[in-house]
């Protein structure tokens, strides 16, 4: 799972685009954060735990082992 900020001048979202259609995985979703840059915790901490919990967390086999 990928969680990309738009605004990313750091790591540039066009590559970690081509990245992750690239990434062979048996599942895999990438998340776009409108409006938000490089720090996503320090800037929208909210909008990354609302992906985390309200998305990925559903999203996970969390039954069976534990890993």
């Amino acid at each position: 799972y990928f969680i990309v900020g738009k605004r990313d001048l750091t790591t540039y979202f066009k590559i970690t685009e081509a990245y992750f259609y690239k990434l062979e995985a048996p599942e895999k979703k990438l998340f776009w954060l409108e409006d938000v840059g490089h720090n996503i915790p320090g800037f929208a901490a909210d909008k990354m735990q609302k992906t985390i919990i309200g998305d990925i967390v559903p999203r996970l086999n969390l039954s069976g082992t534990n890993k």
